[in-house]
């Protein structure tokens, strides 16, 4: 083994520190700059020439312009520091992990409120989802406000339209099967009518009127007194006067629109429909008589007699 220049130039004589890089006068053990010792220990070649990687010795330094290597400290070190002094400062703080942590919070807490922000558009601030709630609530009045406000004249309207008509069905649905009298029915589908207007609504309402009509029509009904001349006469009196007494004076409006009747101890049958404030009986002769509904009774009148009947 033979002491040679760790940083010594071969053909020149100068050399520089392992160290600090600084140039050295040759022959010095020691560093002028930093104090380092110059000389290190090295297998010679076949020629006398130091084996081991020239690159590494010859790279330079962070900062410097003068070429060395930190053998000390296993890789660069900044110039005009030596080993210990860069050894002092201990581990640096890990600022990189805190930034990163910090940006994955950050991140974090931007994703949580757009979710809030997305269930609160979707369960508070949707307008279908708060018409539909109203319509099921049978709200008629909030309906009517939001409906003038998010969908009327909008590209949303059909929404809404589906919604009137699926609660006008409904309707249909419970007052025919009996869950529902006439006259909330009604009163719902006049409170629909005022902000929604629709064929739909308007035909409803017609059909339980005229229901509502033939409920009172149907059924049988008894002749109770006859007018003539102006005279009128309890029928027990007339069928008395008459010698009629013990017949049957009765006539049966039924569901399905036909009639049967039977007239001191004449039968017949026929058809009924409703007409304005009252009904008309068509026989099976094809002849029709009108019979006018009001107060609870029925009036017919053949030929100037009124036959009045009650249910």
């Amino acid at each position: 083994m033979k002491r040679v220049s760790a940083g010594k130039q071969r053909g020149k004589g100068m050399s520089y520190c392992g160290h600090c890089g600084k140039m050295v006068e040759e022959g010095s053990k020691f560093c002028n700059n930093c104090g380092a010792p110059v000389s290190v220990e090295t297998n010679e070649g076949p020629q006398g020439q130091p084996t081991g990687n020239d690159f590494d010795r010859t790279r330079p330094l962070y900062n410097d312009g003068a070429p060395g290597y930190g053998q000390a400290s296993g890789g660069y070190m900044p110039g005009g520091q030596g080993p210990n002094s860069y050894m002092a400062e201990g581990p640096q703080p890990p600022k990189k992990k805190k930034k990163t942590a910090l940006v994955v919070t950050l991140v974090s807490l931007l994703v949580v409120a757009a979710a809030v922000a997305a269930i609160l558009i979707i369960v508070v601030f949707n307008p279908e989802k708060k018409l539909k709630q109203y319509v099921e609530e049978r709200d008629w009045t909030e309906a009517d406000a939001l409906y003038e406000k998010s969908f009327q004249g909008k590209s949303r309207e059909d929404k809404a339209d589906e919604l009137f008509e699926e609660a006008v069905d409904l309707l249909e649905e419970e007052y025919e099967d009996g869950l529902m009298d006439a006259s909330t029915a009604r009163r719902h589908l006049k409170d629909i009518e005022d902000f929604w207007d629709d064929r739909s609504v308007e035909k409803l309402l017609e059909k339980i009127d005229r229901q509502e009509a033939e409920k009172e029509i149907v059924g049988t009904w008894r002749l109770t007194r006859i007018e003539a001349a102006g005279v009128t006469m309890d029928i027990d009196e007339f069928l008395v006067i008459s010698g009629m007494e013990g017949t049957t004076n009765e006539m049966e409006l039924k569901k399905n629109g036909t009639f049967s009747m039977e007239m001191v101890g004449e039968r017949g049958s026929g058809t009924w429909e409703r007409k304005g404030a009252g009904i008309v009986l068509t026989d099976e002769a094809g002849d029709s008589v009108e019979a006018t509904y009001e107060g609870g009774e029925l009036s017919m009148d053949l030929e100037g007699v009124v036959m009045i009947f009650v249910k």
